[in-house]
């Protein structure tokens, strides 16, 4: 066995996609595996759709009904996600972990971030390294 990183108490197990819902809904699992590959350069809920061969507003459904929420707010959490662990387990800028995770600018970034997790990154960082000293 190879680990990569040891996770927080807090942090989330990642499973497989298939594994993630309840009902094996082969479009929702491509638009899922879809959104996890494209976090560096987001798509639009149409472009999504139309890779998975839906429409918008069956994308839109399959998401709300499935998951509880549209496809736009699902990519976010999977790209703040992706950010949190980022800032917590590399030594990589913040600025960097922006554009890792598509945001063109670390101002933009951080407003989501903060948004979500309720610090800002760079609080995020100060918070775990004051912790280990």
């Amino acid at each position: 066995m190879v680990y990569n990183s040891i996770r927080d108490s807090s942090a989330q197990q990642t499973i497989s996609v298939q594994s993630t819902f309840a009902r094996r809904n082969t479009k929702l699992n491509a638009a899922v595996r879809l959104m996890r590959e494209t976090l560096e350069t987001p798509m639009r809920t149409a472009e999504l759709a139309s890779e998975v061969g839906v429409s918008r507003r069956q994308l839109e459904r399959l998401f709300t009904n499935h998951l509880g929420h549209p496809p736009h707010t699902y990519y976010r959490k999977l790209r703040m996600d992706r950010a949190q662990r980022l800032l917590l387990q590399t030594d990589m800028s913040v600025l960097e972990v922006a554009l890792s995770c598509g945001y063109g600018s670390t101002n933009h970034f951080a407003q989501h971030y903060r948004r979500a997790s309720g610090v800002t990154p760079s609080k995020q960082r100060f918070r775990i390294s004051g912790l280990n000293n």
